[in-house]
């Protein structure tokens, strides 16, 4: 399967797409992607590591985003 072509043809994608879904080593590994990302914070932690890059004159960086486990007393994580 290869869709780096500029612009694959609908049935390109239709058919990497088949190729995935058909595939159990592709679950497995949405499933394992899946927990990571939980384990890194998830979905909210991207989204502020995400803000973080987008703010003129913000110095977050990944390894300095607050966890949702390291968060302080007022759950700011601030």
């Amino acid at each position: 399967m290869n869709l780096r072509t500029g612009r694959p043809s609908p049935r390109a994608v239709r058919d990497a797409v088949e190729q995935v879904l058909s595939q159990p080593r592709h679950r497995q590994r949405a499933r394992e992607l899946g927990r990571l990302l939980d384990e890194a914070g998830g979905a909210d932690r991207a989204a502020t590591l995400l803000e973080g890059l987008l703010t003129p004159g913000s110095s977050a960086r990944p390894d300095q985003a607050a966890r949702p486990d390291q968060a302080t007393p007022s759950g700011t994580g601030q």
